[in-house]
């Protein structure tokens, strides 16, 4: 099962497919760092440092950034470019939603992170990937 999710959600329907490579837009967000590069981690999710999270950054990319506040299963807005879920979790915006939802991502690689809930893929428009856990 797949889920569309953050790019797509937000009406960004042209966007490349893949998921590697550093760019040097730097986090942004409100008063923001930036500048340094950005460590991917579509492919890895949960392997981001504490204090940050997976998160949709641009185009075809999912990147470490700083964490938000929003704990599991909280309303959230998937905003590109910043997070607003706590470590460990992205926001996800089902279609037609309203809102998004704070929701674990996953990593089978590293065992089961998702307890009675499926690790599964969540794609934006243009294919890039990450994996979070749902029913």
């Amino acid at each position: 099962m797949k889920i569309t999710a953050l790019a797509f959600l937000l009406g960004l329907t042209a966007l490349s497919a893949a998921c590697g490579g550093n760019t040097d837009t730097g986090t942004g967000g409100t008063g923001g760092g930036g500048g340094g590069d950005l460590v991917p981690c579509g492919d890895h999710p949960l392997d981001c440092p504490e204090g940050e999270t997976c998160s949709f950054v641009k185009g075809d990319q999912f990147a470490c950034l700083p964490s938000g506040t929003g704990a599991l299963n909280d309303v959230c807005s998937p905003l590109v470019g910043q997070a607003t879920c706590a470590d460990d979790l992205i926001c996800v915006k089902k279609s037609g939603a309203m809102e998004g939802t704070c929701t674990q991502l996953c990593d089978p690689s590293q065992g089961d992170q998702c307890g009675d809930l499926f690790c599964v893929p969540i794609e934006t428009a243009s294919g890039a990937q990450t994996r979070v856990c749902l029913p």
